[in-house]
């Protein structure tokens, strides 16, 4: 008996049957006869016209542009940094040297001047410094920390506004700024608005650069797994010690999560993850001190890792 077969292979892509794959098989029998066998098989929602391997992604331009995008928005913070610090004042450790015994005063401006300085890293090294030479007590730097950790969310909120279409005309008004400025003051407005533009125009291109990694389930298989909140934790406060910035790092966490490449869950895991990191410059800058300014880089690391401690079992219901 002769016979011959024909095999057809068909994936939905709409209706009710969407991401079906169906097995037609056509069986001609003495070319009298003709048998036809259909199977559905449900595949993964992830068909070959909705993902692509990472093997057909173009990773080198990818990572460069990722990394100039972080070069430029790490370097933003740090002009935003330098331009608050000139406008608002010069006098930021003066300030801090001459905080009372008052716990309530010494939080605010733990928050004020972190927010001037835009890294409460920086503000925590300058309590171990100043510690370290008797200017403060261990027991008058706890409330500044504490202020220190509010003044730094600061940052974060400035990054969440999603400014990157007008980044050039900020770049370019910040430069107008600061050439046409005399005074020394105005000159440091010039900077921080310069200091946005470039901010948020590194941020455009992460944004452009992981953006093909949407189509990527490997990729997408890889940020699954950051949805374990321990996880999440670890990675953000690996990540973030070793590129010595949380706001740079929470950055990267906004861009992610606006490409839709990362639930909320596991944004505010890598967030709380972020500030355990951080403290890793202050446990440095105490190295080789007395004892009471490693209790202010300790104090700073108990302050993180207590309040992680408390919001990580929070984390569904904030989400």
């Amino acid at each position: 008996m002769n016979f011959f077969s024909f095999c057809r292979r068909i994936v939905t892509s709409s209706g009710p049957f969407q991401g079906v794959v169906s097995f037609s098989f056509i069986t001609v029998v003495a070319a009298t006869s003709v048998f036809f066998v259909q199977a559905a098989i449900p595949v993964s929602s992830h068909s070959a016209e909705d993902s692509i391997a990472s093997g057909d992604i173009r990773w080198f331009p990818l990572v460069i542009m990722l990394l100039g995008g972080l070069s430029l928005f790490m370097y933003g913070i740090e002009k935003m940094s330098e331009g608050l610090k000139k406008s608002a004042s010069r006098h930021i450790r003066n300030i801090l040297g001459a905080l009372t015994s008052n716990r309530i005063i010494a939080f605010i401006i733990g928050a004020v001047v972190t927010m001037l300085v835009q890294s409460s890293s920086a503000t925590t090294v300058m309590l171990v410094s100043f510690v370290q030479a008797g200017l403060m007590s261990f027991a008058q730097s706890l409330g500044v920390i504490l202020g220190a950790d509010v003044g730094t969310t600061v940052t974060a909120q400035l990054i969440a506004f999603k400014l990157t279409d007008y980044a050039l005309l900020m770049v370019a008004g910040g430069f107008a700024v600061r050439m046409m400025g005399k005074r020394h003051q105005l000159r440091g407005v010039g900077d921080v608005l310069l200091g946005f533009g470039i901010l948020f125009y590194g941020m455009k291109l992460m944004g452009d650069a992981v953006a093909p990694l949407k189509a990527c389930s490997d990729f997408i298989y890889l940020l699954n797994g950051l949805e374990n909140p321990l996880l999440g934790i670890f990675a953000g406060a690996v990540f973030t010690a070793v590129i010595q910035s949380s706001g740079a790092f929470t950055g990267i966490v906004i861009v992610l999560a606006q490409e839709g490449l990362i639930s909320l869950e596991a944004g505010i895991a890598l967030v709380l993850g972020a500030n355990i990191g951080t403290c890793v410059t202050a446990i440095l800058a105490s190295i080789g001190m007395e004892r009471e300014a490693k209790r202010v880089a300790l104090g700073h690391v108990m302050f993180k890792v207590v309040g992680v401690l408390i919001f990580v079992f929070w984390i569904p219901a904030f989400a």
